[in-house]
């Protein structure tokens, strides 16, 4: 029922932002206006669409910004973090059972190797293992989710024709040596 739920809500939301974005000459955002003589059309990336994407499948809102390399990561941060928190909860409960076992005088898979202070301390090792990775799985979705609606917000940066940003290179008279830099263009 879960799993049919979750399917439902997938579906409804690809109907929901499957709009035809429409042709426009000009587009206001935070106060500039950008303007492309060179196209008819000017299509920025939606950052909210792009953070809401990466919120119902970790990648997906990488895929939509066209950023195709940071899907494998965003799946292995994701998919790592649930994994360690996977194997660190069957821990503890391996652990909380046997201390369980142990206070009840029940025979357990420790039984006779370690006591009960021993069990005991293993199992808050264990809780305290597993809450951090709880953690870092929340983290690393969290920062899937950013990394997907900044780089939609960047996008709308780098179509600007008059910022320019570029590798230079130049010889310092003072040194004589080359140095490598960032040559930053801005017209008005």
């Amino acid at each position: 029922m879960k799993s049919l739920f979750l399917i439902v809500i997938f579906f409804l939301s690809l109907s929901i932002f499957g709009q035809k974005i429409p042709k426009i000459d000009s587009v206001q955002v935070s106060g500039q206006l950008f303007l492309d003589p060179n196209e008819d059309e000017i299509i920025f990336k939606n950052p909210m669409r792009a953070g809401l994407y990466s919120a119902i499948l970790p990648g997906l809102g990488q895929t939509y910004n066209g950023k195709y390399w940071k899907v494998p990561l965003a799946w292995g941060l994701v998919g790592s973090g649930v994994g360690f928190t996977v194997y660190l909860n069957n821990r503890y409960h391996k652990y909380r059972d046997a201390y369980l076992a142990e206070l009840n005088g029940e025979p357990h898979r420790f039984s006779g190797i370690y006591d009960v202070n021993v069990l005991a301390k293993a199992q808050d090792k264990a809780k305290r293992d597993r809450d951090y990775a709880i953690a870092l799985s929340i983290l690393a979705y969290i920062v899937n989710i950013v990394d997907a609606t900044v780089d939609a917000h960047l996008d709308q940066v780098r179509k600007d024709k008059e910022l320019n940003i570029q590798p230079t290179a130049f010889f310092d008279p003072v040194t004589e040596k080359i140095n490598f830099g960032l040559n930053l263009n801005f017209k008005l």
